[in-house]
């Protein structure tokens, strides 16, 4: 398997990456096949990636319980994995198309369509009876997300996970909810400063979450007054923590109230205060204890809900105005092993009360079955549930839209679990992973690597004015003692910049040759002439008059005493060498600049990405009129000649010489290009200039 952060290959049961550390647990291939892949595959066609994209600012975040426009590095968020760490954020301005995906039983998720979204698909043919069989998780764009068809028994269904238990707290310190002074002053009069965590005050808190309220003084608890059994429990459940409850009748309610400041802040802090702000505390939520989760569960049920019987099974169906309930009684249920549905119960904003018109608060209801009977929509697979997608809704949008980094690359949106980050990423030609730069997750690009995008990149413009070309080509043009003063004397003509295409073929290049090894016979000749001309000069006397032999007579006397050397001499010992090469050839891919062929020029193709036009506004794109099979053709002969020049200037004498080409496939890549003209002393001087690197590509007349 591969690291979902780094992409390093790693054992198929590694728990943690050896390069980075990264926690792979998740993506181990030998896990069931609930278990997700943990990697971002790119859609078909893609002309472009971006890192998983965006929601809008006011998406609700499970784990801070806020919307994701206030999330901050160091919040937790609920991911596949649980409780996570927030390792960064970050928010961009977005105009354009939304998707509106609505499933079963779920709110509906607002988001960009490049972000991806955990899905499954079901297997099953309409006529077979029994359970469905579905695949393994897989993240898919949004926009490549199908409506389930049930007549076809096609499409995708969402991924909610079961969330696993976190906290294991058996008391939670109030210490925190007053001063040093109010501290001690509640420990001097016997004033409870823990609060246990036990399936009594569970339910406590449930029924507050349902009923209750607080004050600056106490927590109270508005009930129906022939709810005897609920207020009885409360004042039994109040006594036992060591608080005074008391119960007072009012015109319609019956109020039962525990007071204490410290308790009242604790209950505001834990369970939210006012109807739409009302939440699960996440020590509850998380708990390792089910038991604890099941008794705040029934105790919200009996407040805000009831139970009932359809078709010879249990219901429950709980009403409330606050959205982040909705979504975290439906994780509680999926930890009891029920399927309960979240559905918006009202659209209404202005309602009458009392002959008044006000404003009304959205209603959601939270419903369904909660023992096993009849087989429902939302279906549950080892630790995630299934749930159906119905229908997917394209809505404009302009504003501000945000995302999040998290430790394990997941967070929650109406509970379906979708991938973090969004930022723009640039992938290098070639990579089956692709890291996102500013969150570090992983963009596969799945079993077909490159082949499921198009073949088609781009260079980025670097060298984007005139006159930052003209410095560089100032250093060309008089480069040399020839070519002093070449630009000034000379005068531009043209100067343009345009997207050319080109074809780069890779070619891997074997030549076999047998060459004389020259080297080694001119340092001979070098040694022997220099012997010679040593005793040339000592029997002729010097270099001057009659006897001055000098070198020549030296060469002369070494080769009459019998040396090889000399401009006559012997043959060298021939050799067999191989030169392998790999190229990505550039083969321009317009036949009205094929006299501007590249011979030995290698583009940085470090710098590449998929291309966009859209990032080179303003410049001209040149369209190709050479086929890729005939570009193909031309990089093979190119590189054959390339191949026979660099082995003649590496060997002075070529006796034999055979090249084998293997050609893969092409990509297309459109390269920034300038070319100048200039005219000198009445003759032509074009230069081609790489507008990304400055590299000289080609040039006439100089």
């Amino acid at each position: 398997m591969f690291c979902p952060k780094c992409g390093a290959q790693l054992p198929d049961d590694a728990e943690f990456c050896s390069k980075c550390g990264a926690r792979v647990g998740l993506v181990s291939q030998q896990q069931t096949d609930s278990k997700p892949s943990q990697e971002v595959i790119a859609p078909t066609g893609a002309r472009s990636l971006k890192c998983p994209s965006c929601v809008k600012p006011g998406t609700l975040i499970l784990g801070d319980n806020i919307p994701i426009s206030r999330m901050s590095t160091g919040g937790q968020v609920i991911g596949i994995s649980g409780l996570e760490n927030v390792t960064k954020t970050f928010v961009r301005n977005y105009t354009g198309e939304m998707l509106r995906v609505q499933a079963s039983g779920i709110l509906p998720i607002e988001l960009t369509p490049e972000h991806p979204l955990l899905t499954v698909r079901r297997s099953m043919s309409p006529h077979r009876m029994g359970e469905p069989r579905f695949s393994s998780p897989t993240w898919r764009h949004a926009h490549d997300v199908k409506p389930y068809d049930w007549s076809k028994m096609s499409g995708d269904y969402l991924v909610v996970p079961v969330p696993k238990g976190h906290f294991g707290v058996k008391e939670m310190n109030l210490q925190e909810f007053t001063n040093s002074r109010g501290f001690s002053i509640a420990r001097a009069k016997g004033y409870p400063v823990i609060f246990p965590v036990t399936a009594d005050t569970a339910w406590l808190l449930g029924i507050y979450v349902a009923e209750g309220y607080a004050t600056k003084k106490e927590i109270a608890f508005a009930l129906g007054k022939d709810e005897k059994e609920l207020q009885d429990r409360i004042m039994h459940i109040g006594r036992m923590l060591g608080y005074s409850p008391y119960r007072m009748n009012k015109e319609t309610t019956t109020v039962v109230g525990i007071p204490s400041r410290i308790l009242a802040r604790a209950f505001a802090t834990w369970c939210g205060e006012g109807a739409p702000n009302k939440k699960v505390p996440d020590f509850i939520l998380l708990h390792i204890n089910k038991s604890l989760v099941k008794s705040f569960f029934f105790a919200v049920v009996e407040g805000d809900g009831y139970e009932h019987e359809k078709r010879d099974v249990r219901n429950a169906r709980i009403a409330t105005t606050s959205r982040l309930l909705a979504m975290q009684l439906q994780l509680v249920s999926a930890r009891l092993g029920f399927h309960l549905s979240v559905n918006s119960a009202s659209k209404k904003k202005i309602g009458t009360i009392l002959g008044r018109r006000v404003k009304l608060h959205q209603k959601f209801e939270v419903r369904g079955q909660i023992e096993h009977g009849r087989r429902q929509a939302i279906k549950s697979v080892g630790e995630f549930l299934y749930t159906p997608v119905r229908r997917i809704e394209r809505v404009q949008y302009s504003g501000p839209v945000h995302n999040l980094a998290t430790e394990d690359g997941t967070y929650l949106v109406s509970n379906a679990v979708v991938h973090n980050c969004g930022a723009p990423i640039s992938p290098k030609f070639g990579e089956m992973f692709v890291t996102c730069e500013y969150c570090g997750s992983s963009v596969s690009l799945g079993n077909d690597g490159w082949k499921s995008i198009d073949k088609h990149t781009m260079l980025p413009v670097k060298i984007s004015s005139q006159d930052d070309l003209l410095k560089e080509i100032h250093g060309l043009m008089d480069r040399g003692f020839l070519h002093r003063h070449l630009q000034e004397s000379s005068t531009l003509e043209e100067v343009n910049l345009a997207l050319v295409p080109y074809w780069l073929i890779p070619v891997s290049a074997r030549t076999s040759l047998v060459a004389v090894d020259m080297a080694a016979e001119v340092g001979t000749v070098a040694t022997t002439a220099a012997l010679a001309g040593i005793m040339g000069g000592a029997i002729g006397g010097g270099n001057r008059g009659f006897g001055g032999g000098g070198l020549m007579t030296g060469v002369l006397l070494g080769t009459m005493m019998g040396g090889g050397g000399g401009f006559g001499g012997g043959q060298g010992n021939s050799r067999a060498y191989q030169m392998d090469n790999d190229y990505n050839f550039p083969i321009v891919g317009l036949k009205a600049l094929s006299e501007y062929q590249p011979k030995d020029y290698l583009f940085n193709l470090a710098d590449r990405g998929i291309f966009d036009e859209t990032k080179v506004k303003g410049i001209k794109v040149l369209n190709g009129d050479i086929g890729e099979e005939v570009a193909k053709t031309q990089a093979k002969t190119l590189v054959d000649q390339l191949q026979s020049e660099k082995a003649h200037a590496a060997h002075h004498m070529v006796q034999q010489l055979s090249t084998q080409s293997d050609v893969g496939e092409a990509e297309l890549l459109h390269a920034p290009v300038w070319f100048a003209r200039y005219d000198h002393k009445n003759g032509k001087i074009v230069l081609v200039i790489d507008g990304n690197s400055g590299g000289v590509i080609n040039s006439i007349g100089l």
